[in-house]
């Protein structure tokens, strides 16, 4: 198994879909879901539905702490190309 993707991948870039964080982050859907509901409570990203899709996104607030440490986002881009 591949070492998993610094999470900083979920806080960086672009929408992702839940399948796309599971095989950048190399965790299970199970896990990943429990992950960007705390990241929703936290008011971090915002969640929605397309057909069979689940996007998520960051919020203002997300967008602001992806920011404040700009290393983690240069460190993700490194790793794992997000």
């Amino acid at each position: 198994m591949a070492a998993p993707a610094p999470r900083c991948c979920v806080l960086t870039g672009r929408e992702r879909i839940t399948t796309e964080l599971v095989a950048k982050l190399d965790v299970s859907a199970a896990t990943e879901s429990g992950h960007t509901k705390t990241l929703r409570e936290a008011g971090l990203i915002v969640t929605t539905r397309d057909g069979k899709a689940v996007p998520h996104s960051l919020t203002p607030l997300g967008r602001k702490a992806a920011r404040r440490n700009p290393q983690a986002g240069k460190r993700c881009f490194a790793a794992c190309g997000c």
